[in-house]
């Protein structure tokens, strides 16, 4: 989302990320399912990064991550 104006501006999928390394990430518990909506910080990132070919720029946007079941 832009910091601007709040638009979504794109999407990007972490088809090869397992649930229980997102739960790590984002500090969840092994039974929490995340299927509400992070907030994406510093601290996630360069994990994140190694799954999207599209840079990660913090200063510039807002990025949320939300899980869904296959």
């Amino acid at each position: 989302m832009s910091k601007e104006d709040d638009r979504l501006l794109g999407e990007a999928v972490l088809g090869s990320i397992r649930l229980s390394d997102l739960q790590m990430l984002f500090q969840e518990s092994a039974d929490n399912l995340m299927v509400d909506c992070y907030p994406v910080s510093v601290a996630q990132v360069d994990r994140l990064q190694r799954e999207i070919a599209e840079p990660i720029d913090l200063s510039a946007y807002d990025y949320y991550l939300e899980c869904d079941a296959v």
